[in-house]
């Protein structure tokens, strides 16, 4: 992960090796990063959690979008 300045703001470049070559395992690691960096966004701009970790129907990271089966 790196972070550049640019006008107005902070681009984060977020760069991930060792994921099985197989197309799932790449949209499963661009879901799970999506989910986490959206909620750190929130955190830090807002400081509002949005896991709903008290939710009976909550999905985990690495149920966004897609399923475990």
């Amino acid at each position: 992960m790196s972070f550049e300045s640019v006008e107005g703001g902070t681009k984060v470049v977020l760069q991930q090796s060792g994921i099985e070559d197989k197309v799932f395992s790449h949209m499963n690691c661009r879901s799970c990063w999506l989910y986490f960096m959206t909620n750190l966004k929130s955190v830090l701009e807002h400081g509002i959690d949005l896991r709903d970790h008290d939710h009976p129907d909550r999905a985990s990271s690495m149920e966004v979008g897609y399923p475990l089966n």
